[in-house]
């Protein structure tokens, strides 16, 4: 037996070993699903985040899994190589044969619906009385992100997350129509204070979830805008992927999606000051997504510090995407 040939037996050999635990091929299985924290897949196994540490470790090393840390967290997904290896594609198969008996696979929806409760308490509990005597400090931080925009389309505009409004004050000096759209009724009530005292009539405001399939439940009509904008959305967002294709869907043909967040960064505050689900992103994972759902002309730009007000989060670095809408996208 040639060198080559006895040393790539080695290697299978332990690869045999490494897929032989199954709760690794649980844990393959349940990464090819979703990317989970060590402490998501220690309540979907039911184990010790110690253990899961090992096994998710053991993994990495055999370059079975893609890990990468965000501040005190550590995250997990499939590695995009495994399906091409036969032996790592039918431990993943058997994976999810135990994941499905065992009532994983749905437990995972209820992961993701308590990172989303998280967000949701958080804007319910910390909704306050606001004064709008003044523009908001942060102002000039959304008009750096609606350059692009400000000559393309003046129709048609939905600030989804609105909030307390403060984007209306960017978008209802622009656009014939604008919506604010929020899941949280309190928050609305300061909007429509913001509306009321700037005297807006081209502003209407709306309680939903911004899938498509639940706006068109509140407004039938809805057929898509010219801008959709989604500031400081997206970090709260339980699968940011799956909120850049919803936010896309919201489009009409050759209408403008802009995303205002911040970049990745490491200040772990954040999720006990306003439940930061994530913190902050990379500019080519939001360009990945913007196109995986189907827009282009992806530009991404940061935003002057100068121009990001006062608040909590200013000393963070924000960054703008633009993107369009070739074709309505279903």
């Amino acid at each position: 037996m040639e060198p080559n040939e006895a040393s790539a037996g080695v290697e299978r050999c332990r690869m045999y070993r490494s897929l032989s635990d199954p709760m690794r091929q649980k844990i393959l299985a349940l990464a090819e699903q979703e990317e989970l924290s060590i402490g998501e897949l220690g309540f979907l196994l039911s184990a010790a985040q110690p253990k899961v540490s090992r096994q998710v470790s053991a993994l990495r090393l055999a370059g079975l899994l893609a890990v990468r840390k965000e501040g005190t967290r550590v995250w997990v997904q499939s590695s995009a190589t495994n399906h091409v290896d036969t032996l790592v594609a039918d431990a993943t198969a058997n994976g999810m044969r135990m994941a499905k008996d065992e009532g994983l696979l749905e437990r995972i929806a209820e992961v993701l619906k308590q990172r989303d409760q998280q967000t949701k308490h958080y804007f319910t509990a910390t909704a306050t009385s606001a004064q709008f005597e003044y523009l908001p400090l942060e102002l000039p931080a959304y008009l750096f992100a609606l350059k692009p925009v400000m000559a393309a389309c003046i129709e048609t505009a939905l600030d989804v997350g609105t909030g307390d409004g403060a984007v209306l004050d960017a978008l209802a000096p622009l656009y014939n129509r604008v919506i604010g759209l929020d899941r949280a009724a309190e928050q609305l009530k300061f909007a429509e204070a913001r509306v009321q005292t700037r005297g807006y009539t081209n502003v209407e405001l709306l309680r939903s979830e911004y899938e498509i399939t639940e706006l068109k439940s509140v407004l039938p009509d809805f057929s898509g805008v010219d801008l959709v904008i989604a500031a400081r959305l997206l970090h709260h967002a339980p699968r940011p992927a799956h909120a850049m294709r919803e936010l896309g869907k919201l489009l009409r043909a050759g209408g403008h999606l802009i995303i205002v967040d911040y970049r990745q960064h490491h200040d772990e505050q954040m999720r006990e000051l306003q439940a930061d689900t994530w913190l902050g992103f990379k500019a080519e994972d939001l360009r990945k997504w913007a196109l995986d759902a189907g827009l282009s002309k992806v530009e991404i730009r940061s935003i002057p510090k100068r121009f990001c007000g006062k608040g909590r989060d200013a000393k963070l670095g924000w960054q703008v995407l633009h993107a369009e809408a070739k074709e309505k996208i279903e």
